[in-house]
């Protein structure tokens, strides 16, 4: 009788053991399958910030590609008379405008070129770094192209 209650032990200790074992592997399962949904989550949001980067880089150089072809011109006498008194050139005051996001607002609104020059004429145009293709200016934001353009005409780019 000794023998039977000690076969019927161990298998209750071995079912034990395995229940225990099924048990474990469920939990790294679940464990792994958690991990592996995290990484994707992560995965997916960091190639849609991708995308967003890659979207205002090439709305911010489709911008600034098309306002030096239309204004730029305007932009270069405009520099030029400033700085060297050469003959100026009639441009439109509404024409000298640079669409920018205002943070604080969280609006676009329109930076005046002069403005922007004048303020910057005696001081010098400061090192920005773009991000995404944009500056930050105090509080605006616009394209870097244009502002690296302002800026080369300014600090000395040939006199057109």
């Amino acid at each position: 009788m000794r023998y039977k209650d000690n076969e019927r032990y161990l298998a209750r200790v071995q079912s034990s053991i395995d229940a225990e074992k099924r048990m474990g592997q469920e939990r790294k399962a679940a464990r792994d399958a958690r991990r592996e949904a995290e990484r994707s989550r992560a995965e997916a949001a960091h190639y849609r910030a991708q995308e967003r980067s890659i979207k205002r880089i090439t709305t911010n150089e489709r911008a600034a590609e098309f306002w030096i072809a239309t204004v730029g011109v305007g932009v270069r006498g405009l520099i030029d008379t400033m700085k060297y008194g050469t003959a100026p050139v009639a441009i439109p005051a509404a024409v000298l405008k640079i669409r920018a996001y205002n943070v604080k607002t969280k609006t676009t609104e329109e930076v005046d070129v002069l403005d922007f020059i004048r303020r910057h004429s005696v001081t010098g145009f400061p090192a920005l770094a773009p991000n995404d293709g944009q500056i930050r200016y105090n509080d605006i934001v616009f394209p870097s192209t244009i502002y690296y353009f302002l800026k080369y005409h300014w600090e000395g780019g040939p006199a057109t």
